[in-house]
């Protein structure tokens, strides 16, 4: 009986197998459960980094829409800009053509005042001259004839004359001759040594003519007269008559034709 039983008692080694067997199963499991718990931990961290990478990604793409949509709005205006300078400058290289043939134009037209100017100064003196002349003849014993053949040459002298200052005021800009000698009015710019002449802010233009008679006003009291001798442009020169200065004259003075 005894050997029976000894018979059926499984070997010791077997139970150290199935222990150490279920050790190991033990063993596997909570290393798959900290392994489990390890990869959970990675995959969430991971999956918050992504989550962090996608914001900032989307956060740098709306940037980057924004600096391409800011470029593209400056490409515009510098499309704009550049096609304003250029209509620009081609508006100022005509501007510029224009003002130079205006300037050639106003030289030219300078020119031809200052001619024509020059020309009827020489015709009034040529007329003073000549009836001086026709005075002194006759006085003398001269033939009727040489007397017609001067009055002729001065009423020739005088019709050129007249055509000249018709001439005068159809020229651009100028007002030559359009203005009479009872509306002349100006002021003293220097007063000469001695006060012997003065130089006046009106000349041709304004309708000034030589051997024109002339008021010094201070204020509204005249102090002198003037004899104007010399006619230029836009000033003239007259000689003051002694025997009509009250005061001597100053700059700023008013001169005025006779009243």
């Amino acid at each position: 009986c005894n050997r029976g039983s000894h018979a059926s008692r499984p070997p010791k080694s077997d139970a150290a197998m199935t222990k150490l067997f279920y050790i190991l199963t033990i063993a596997g499991a909570i290393l798959s459960g900290v392994f489990y718990f390890l990869s959970s931990s990675s995959s969430n961290a991971l999956k918050e980094q992504i989550a962090n990478l996608e914001n900032q990604l989307s956060i740098s793409q709306n940037k980057f829409s924004k600096a391409n949509s800011e470029k593209n709005k400056l490409s515009q205006e510098l499309h704009e800009n550049s096609t304003a300078f250029n209509e620009t400058r081609s508006e100022n290289t005509v501007l510029s053509a224009r003002v130079n043939q205006l300037k050639r134009e106003n030289h030219r037209l300078t020119e031809e005042l200052d001619d024509r100017i020059e020309t009827e100064e020489t015709l009034q003196r040529d007329i003073a001259k000549l009836n001086n002349e026709l005075s002194t003849t006759k006085a003398s014993t001269i033939s009727l004839a040489a007397i017609a053949e001067y009055e002729q040459k001065i009423s020739d002298l005088e019709a050129e004359n007249l055509r000249l200052r018709d001439t005068q005021r159809r020229f651009p800009g100028s007002a030559a001759s359009s203005t009479p000698a009872e509306e002349l009015n100006g002021a003293i710019l220097t007063v000469g040594p001695g006060a012997s002449f003065v130089v006046i802010d009106i000349g041709y233009t304004d309708g000034v003519r030589l051997a024109n008679s002339l008021n010094i006003l201070r204020g509204s009291r005249p102090i002198a007269k003037i004899e104007i001798t010399e006619v230029k442009e836009n000033l003239s020169i007259g000689r003051i008559l002694p025997d009509s200065m009250e005061t001597t004259p100053r700059n700023g003075d008013l001169v005025a034709s006779y009243n």
